[in-house]
């Protein structure tokens, strides 16, 4: 018996326009993948529950790529699986301290540690830092000594951009209809036969401040090197790329489809 959800594909298509709506380029035109917490949301859907955590959102980050260089994306030695449950921009919800377990680690996971630390006047201090860990896929994990050791601590939080959106209900609306208020975007969303297909619209203005003050660049600039789907509160879909480079001159139009 064949399993049905390893027919489950995407496919990612990134498109750059300029100021009058020519097209600059297609920098990216791949498949992704489909990841392993994509069955929980597809059951989810398919119960019609209202139980559970409804927020659906695309986010776009800058650590997708192996090491400075920004045109090799990072891949299953990098811990590009289908087990990942967040990009690698994207630093852990939870706080931790010294001896907590954390449940699944993966590798190039970015967590927020709770350092503490004591001032020369002996009052404890703390400080949160980011910390990413290098080591194999782990379960179970404790955050000792040693295994802090062995972590990369982050200056800052890495830049990503998310953008929420609801599902329409209706086939082919107005994409602004579907972003929730505040976000300046817009994601449009068809069905067809066993397809559907997000529209998602980076304006100008938009996801150019990861490089705000950089003599490479010159101007506010991003290089976003990967990309994921979120449905029902976790991640459903991911990929990696080359550098993708945007700044107020470029707008970024994202195709995303997936295929049952």
């Amino acid at each position: 018996m064949k399993d049905l959800y390893n027919s489950v594909h995407g496919h990612f298509k990134a498109e750059r326009y300029d100021k009058n709506d020519n097209l600059i380029d297609v920098p990216v035109d791949d498949h992704n993948m489909i990841m392993t917490h994509a069955r929980t949301s597809m059951a989810e859907i398919f119960a019609h529950l209202t139980n559970v955590d409804l927020s659906n959102a695309f986010y776009f980050g800058t650590l997708g790529h192996k090491g400075d260089n920004i045109y090799l994306p990072k891949d299953s030695g990098d811990g590009f699986t289908k087990e990942r449950d967040r990009l690698f921009s994207q630093v852990s919800e939870t706080i931790y301290n010294l001896g907590d377990v954390i449940d699944f680690i993966h590798k190039n996971d970015i967590i927020q540690y709770n350092y503490v630390y004591y001032d020369v006047n002996g009052f404890e201090m703390n400080e949160i830092k980011y910390l990413k860990y290098t080591g194999l896929d782990e379960t179970d994990f404790v955050l000792t000594y040693d295994e802090i050791d062995k972590m990369e601590v982050i200056p800052e939080k890495p830049y990503i951009i998310k953008i929420p959106f609801n599902f329409p209900g209706t086939n082919g609306v107005d994409g602004s209809e579907n972003v929730l208020e505040g976000y300046n975007y817009s994601v449009q969303i068809t069905q067809q036969d066993t397809s559907v297909s997000f529209v998602v619209v980076i304006p100008m203005v938009e996801g150019n401040a990861q490089y705000i003050e950089n003599d490479d660049y010159g101007i506010p600039t991003t290089v976003f090197t990967e990309a994921g789907l979120f449905v029902n509160g976790r991640i459903f879909s991911m990929t990696t790329f080359k550098g993708l480079t945007k700044d107020d001159s470029v707008k970024l139009k994202i195709t995303w489809t997936i295929t049952f």
